[in-house]
């Protein structure tokens, strides 16, 4: 994929960039965080058995990718800083907070998976997506899955008629997975729960929205993503999209009708 260069201020999405700015980036540099985020569109039936310890696919992935960025980082003489410390020590202290409250092992099992979920899929996305440019290429790149899973929630929930799942065991029964909500069946795709599909859909909402990708693009990938988060019916999601309507209607204001930076000590208020 050939870098895309701004036009010229005529056109709203390179308002701010000067004249031939480059806007997105080759696709093979965002080729490993493309790996974990497709990792995670895999069923969650496919999760490995290891010695009675579940692994799901995207938990493979980004164990097997933290050793690449780990490289990365320091190839490119990455210095950590604050984020890092945090999620990183925040990440040990699910470990810590796990085991002390159950079995050693199952501390391990459940302190660990929220560590690889954690530390592992942010320190792919700190090693490769260090610029904009990247992370426009990478939601181009990760678009055509929104739109595949995103059209299997809407077909589960208006069919009432589960397509992954029961091709695919999970640890739960398929007598539970058949709940409906306001007439809509609570759709999970390639996900294990509903709650889990809704928020992934729904976390991708701003991040298309606020991208500066061509509008025809960054206006489809919005309203697909909103489309799929809304048809888990799940309410995590849609209190996430509320806010996420709110937020940026909030800074649209400020930079569309005044013209400058949103202000949060309004928002606080």
């Amino acid at each position: 994929m050939a870098p895309v260069t701004a036009p010229r201020a005529r056109h709203r999405n390179a308002e701010w960039l000067p004249p031939g700015y480059q806007v997105s980036a080759q696709m093979r540099e965002v080729a490993v965080p493309l790996v974990l985020f497709y990792s995670i569109l895999l069923p969650a039936g496919l999760a490995a058995d290891l010695s009675g310890v579940v692994i799901s696919p995207y938990r493979l992935a980004a164990l097997a990718l933290m050793p690449f960025a780990l490289r990365r980082m320091a190839l490119m003489k990455m210095r950590p800083n604050l984020t890092d410390v945090l999620i990183f020590f925040g990440s040990i202290w699910a470990i810590v907070a796990m085991v002390s409250v159950s079995t050693i092992r199952e501390g391990l099992e459940g302190g660990g998976s929220f560590f690889i979920d954690g530390f592992g899929s942010y320190l792919v996305g700190r090693a490769y997506l260090t610029d904009a440019r990247k992370v426009r290429t990478f939601l181009l790149g990760a678009l055509p899955g929104v739109l595949g899973v995103s059209a299997i929630l809407v077909i589960e929930s208006i069919s009432h008629r589960l397509l992954i799942a029961p091709l695919f065991p999970q640890r739960a029964s398929l007598t539970n997975l058949y709940e409906t909500r306001m007439g809509l069946l609570r759709a999970r795709a390639v996900f294990a729960l509903s709650g889990a599909a809704g928020m992934f859909l729904a976390s991708l909402v701003p991040l298309y929205f606020l991208s500066r990708l061509p509008s025809r693009s960054r206006y489809v990938a919005t309203i697909v993503a909103v489309l799929g988060a809304f048809f888990t019916v799940s309410s995590s999601a849609i209190l996430t999209l509320l806010l996420q309507f709110g937020l940026i209607s909030y800074h649209a204001i400020f930079t569309r009708l005044f013209g400058t930076r949103e202000r949060l000590i309004y928002l606080v208020i």
